[in-house]
């Protein structure tokens, strides 16, 4: 089973991917509800052709956080270590683990924004866990109970700066630098153990960015029981299991492909940012960063998303808010903007940036 986000006509919805035996295609069955909110959800009646007018895929998570381990294939360490990235001429014995905020996620077909900091930017095709119950202190024999299912990520990097900051913040956690999709795989239909991962340059295969999860050096029940001993992972949060080989430099205009056997492929398109111009996400960005805004404050309905709520019932009043939101012209998305502040006390937000989001 595949589970996606959509927008149609700018509003996003949850749908099944079912591929329809007659023309071969692939069509969204809408679905009434929100799958990771704990909600019954049910098909509407509704269905539509994946690339119909007006229909566009989204990041199919809004993740309050995401992880990621680093060097986590030997043949990456050795790759890193040949090209002279790394000291380590091997994978080292315990997990490197590093993080990427919500504001970095991006979805199909979603640009990639080159800093104007950085001449270096990588591309590192991995599969990407998505959890479905709030996981803290799992075993590793339990910890494959608590994934929803996987889907394909690009853990965009900036080479150069990664060599001159130990934290990788910058290199990592720029905005737009984590794409994920199409969609959501559902754990029990994927061979996890041994999904095969691809890539493609501008229409052209990159063999030595290929490989397989069979290699991976540290699995991904022992990644989910080592990151929830000391982080909460919420439904929807993602963890980027490692790039498999080789990873290589990528320039405004070009073309990324990542491939994942038994999911499908993730599209995206890199572009130049603009100097010392703030970068406006685009709206799967949009929806992605709310989650971390509204849980501090917003007036909706009357009925402020406060943080004296249990987690469990905080993430699925975020999580409804953004399904039902228009984007990105809501009051919602306008949170989003650098000098906006959200209020308690009224339905809209006051920006100078307003029009950057229409």
């Amino acid at each position: 089973m595949r589970l996606a986000r959509f927008s149609l006509n700018d509003s996003p919805r949850y749908a099944f991917v079912q591929k329809d035996e007659t023309d071969g295609k692939d069509y969204l069955i809408e679905l009434d509800g929100h799958p990771l909110a704990g909600d019954q959800v049910k098909p509407t009646g509704t269905r539509y052709p994946v690339d119909g007018d007006g229909i566009r895929l989204l990041s199919p998570v809004i993740p309050s956080k995401v992880y990621g381990l680093a060097k986590n294939y030997e043949a990456h360490a050795q790759f890193m270590h040949e090209a002279g990235h790394s000291e380590i001429a091997h994978a080292p014995e315990d997990m490197v683990i590093f993080t990427k905020p919500s504001t970095s996620v991006i979805g199909p077909d979603d640009p990639i924004v080159y800093p104007a900091c950085s001449k270096d930017m990588n591309f590192e095709p991995e599969v990407a866990v998505v959890m479905g119950r709030i996981a803290k202190n799992v075993s590793v024999e339990n910890a494959m109970d608590y994934v929803l299912g996987f889907t394909c990520v690009n853990d965009v990097t900036l080479r150069d700066l990664q060599g001159i900051d130990p934290t990788w913040t910058r290199a990592k956690g720029f905005d737009t630098s984590c794409p994920l999709g199409p969609w959501i795989v559902m754990r029990d239909d994927l061979n996890w153990k041994d999904a095969k991962i691809s890539f493609t340059l501008n229409g052209e295969d990159v063999p030595m960015a290929s490989g397989t999860t069979a290699n991976l050096i540290h699995g991904i029940p022992e990644q989910i029981a080592a990151i929830s001993s000391f982080s909460t992972l919420l439904p929807g949060d993602v963890i980027m299991t490692g790039t498999p080989n080789a990873s290589g430099h990528l320039d405004p205009g070009d073309e990324t492909i990542v491939h994942v056997e038994g999911i499908g492929d993730l599209r995206n398109v890199m572009t130049e940012g603009t100097k010392n111009a703030p970068y406006a996400p685009g709206r799967s960005a949009c929806r992605a960063v709310i989650t971390t805004k509204l849980m501090m404050a917003v007036t909706v309905s009357e009925k402020p998303a406060s943080l004296a709520l249990p987690v469990s019932e905080s993430v699925n009043l975020v999580e409804k808010i953004v399904i039902g939101a228009k984007e990105p012209s809501t009051m919602i998305s306008r949170i989003l903007m650098s000098n906006c502040r959200p209020r308690r006390d009224a339905g809209t937000v006051p920006c100078r940036q307003a029009a950057a989001w229409s």
